[in-house]
């Protein structure tokens, strides 16, 4: 075995005792390499082409151009395809204008570009998502987390479906294997500018704390962030038991409990918070430490109505004793008129609706009284709608009921409600008109 070969082979030992450990595959799972061009990505590919039989592999790779880079990122496209080509592996390639998608959402380019790539992935619908951080991205993450006030944790080396098999290679392998294999990369320009603050971290930051504090600086925070690792994974696990308990998921919005909240060990509480904003945030905006204090603060002492505005376009509320972690967006009045037995998509809401002279499998199925001169509307909450209870022979605002029912102030402009000549007689979930004969019915399905 010559020395190349050596290096070789300890490298990819490397990268397979990190799939052991972690369980990354299963015999005969379908894979999608992350591919960029540049030399991690075109590393991990290699490292499980090599593997492939072993563990039965079908493997795929995606390519995202986030439009920032003009002709060089054409360039990188194109060497991932030839590169795909040479080995026959499928090849799937996405624009994209993260920019836009930036300002769309209210987040850093950076942020931006990670959920398109992730979102493209998962659209792939694979077995397991290959990406290709290593230890350095672990020490500049977790060093970026202690800049920014968040918890001091790396990259996990694996998480749901997506796989982290390079985690305990450093960069200077990756290149050393390359060079061995003569294997030629992309390098993107953009990872030499210091306007990034991943980029100044690992070409300012680390070089002086290895320099002059630690000659083994990354090594020893990773190992140091591997351990936190293990001891989130349990800590996960009783936060997990702790929000079946006392949250709820509901229409693109998250709520839990502000009394368990406030009562929660405070470890207990300020991940179950974390973990309510992500899964509302889809990973749009990260939580500061001090934003999630002031959340916990929240649950113990504030009313109803109180909330705090936090990064990814999130709202964070009390209402009556819900925490509730929301997307902010503005309702938008909408009002469509229902004929029988024509369906009408409701975008705004996410509803589809039916006036009918049958009852039908649906989700939602109120009956109603109307004649054929009367204009029915399916519709939103306007200022001054009111309901009517026959039994107690009483009008009720529209906005005093929702209030009652503890129904989110986010969800209420998107709440479907049917009017007849104005009348408000069915709120979607909520309530339908009492005491009248009916005739008809309100179907409703949720798309």
């Amino acid at each position: 075995m010559t020395p190349n070969n050596q290096k070789q082979s300890v490298f990819l030992q490397t990268v397979k005792q990190t799939i052991q450990r972690y369980e990354m595959l299963s015999y005969g799972d379908s894979v999608l390499v992350g591919l960029s061009g540049g030399a991690d990505s075109v590393a991990l590919l290699l490292a499980l082409l090599s593997l492939r039989e072993e563990y039965g592999l079908q493997l795929s790779c995606a390519h995202v151009n986030h439009g920032l880079r003009a002709e060089n990122a054409r360039r990188d496209m194109a060497f991932c395809v030839s590169l795909c080509q040479k080995w026959e592996i499928p090849l799937v390639v996405l624009e994209e204008d993260v920019k836009a998608c930036a300002k769309q959402n209210g987040c850093c380019v950076e942020e931006a570009g990670r959920m398109v790539r992730y979102r493209f992935f998962q659209e792939q619908k694979t077995d397991k998502i290959a990406v290709a951080h290593t230890k350095d991205d672990t020490a500049e993450t977790v060093f970026m987390n202690l800049v920014k006030g968040n918890l001091p944790i790396g990259v996990p080396p694996m998480r749901d479906n997506i796989i982290r098999p390079l985690i305990g290679v450093r960069k200077e392998e990756i290149i050393s294997y390359l060079k061995d294999l003569e294997q030629p990369y992309v390098t993107d320009e953009t990872n030499f500018s210091k306007e990034y603050m991943r980029n100044r971290v690992r070409l300012d930051a680390i070089p002086y704390l290895t320099e002059n504090f630690n000659k083994n600086f990354t090594n020893v925070v990773y190992n140091t962030a591997d351990i936190l690792f293990e001891e989130q994974n349990f800590l996960d696990e009783v936060v997990a038991d702790f929000l079946k308990q006392h949250s709820v998921a509901e229409q693109n919005i998250q709520k839990v409990s502000k009394t368990a909240i406030a009562a929660a060990h405070i470890a207990v509480s300020r991940k179950a918070v974390r973990k309510c904003y992500y899964a509302c945030s889809k990973d749009s905006g990260h939580i500061s430490f001090e934003q999630i204090n002031r959340l916990i603060a929240l649950c113990k002492n504030g009313q109803s109505g109180k909330k705090i505005e936090l990064p990814g376009m999130i709202l964070g509320e009390i209402s009556g004793d819900w925490l509730i972690f929301s997307k902010k967006r503005e309702a938008v009045d909408f009002s469509y008129p229902l004929t029988f037995e024509q369906w009408t998509n409701v975008e705004e809401c996410g509803y589809t609706v039916c006036l009918s002279e049958e009852q039908k499998p649906c989700d939602y199925c109120y009956p109603i009284r109307v004649s054929e001169k009367d204009i029915v509307l399916v519709r939103n909450k306007r200022d001054g709608d009111k309901i009517y209870f026959a039994n107690q022979d009483i009008h009720k605002k529209v906005s005093d009921f929702l209030s009652e029912k503890k129904i989110p102030p986010a969800l209420r402009g998107f709440l479907p409600m049917i009017s007849v000549n104005g009348e408000i007689r069915v709120i979607a979930g909520y309530f339908r008109e009492q005491g009248t004969d009916s005739n008809a019915y309100i179907l409703m399905n949720k798309t």
